[in-house]
């Protein structure tokens, strides 16, 4: 059964999985970075998703109400794309809201945007 994108919240764990699926890092390679906190690392996964997938279209929308973003990548002349994109994730870091809450909205999104380009969630 894999994982399901409502089911990850950033933190340690979150950060293993995207560093061993997304990263090719190795287990013994000590403690990964924090993906899914830190914005530059976060950015270091998007950058590996164009090196080893060819997604070479990322866009990065901050609600208008401050509260969320959203990711996008896709890549030109793949037939699963719709308007170019593939795989996408809403991340929303307000009290109250209907999508997951976190503080670091964008790196969550990112990473859980890399791991269904993967192939590794749902």
């Amino acid at each position: 059964m894999k994982l399901k994108a409502e089911d990850l919240k950033a933190g340690p764990t979150l950060d293993a999985i995207v560093a061993l699926e997304v990263m090719n890092r190795p287990h013994n390679a000590g403690p990964p970075p924090h993906y899914s906190a830190d914005i530059a690392a976060a950015w270091e996964v998007l950058n590996k998703l164009y090196e080893l997938k060819g997604f070479a279209q990322i866009k990065l929308t901050r609600f208008s109400e401050g509260d969320g973003w959203e990711v996008q990548i896709g890549r030109d002349g793949d037939p699963n794309a719709v308007f170019g994109i593939v795989h996408y994730y809403q991340c929303w870091q307000r009290e109250g809201a209907a999508k997951p809450q976190t503080k670091n909205a964008a790196p969550l999104a990112i990473c859980i945007v890399a791991l269904k380009a993967t192939g590794v969630i749902e």
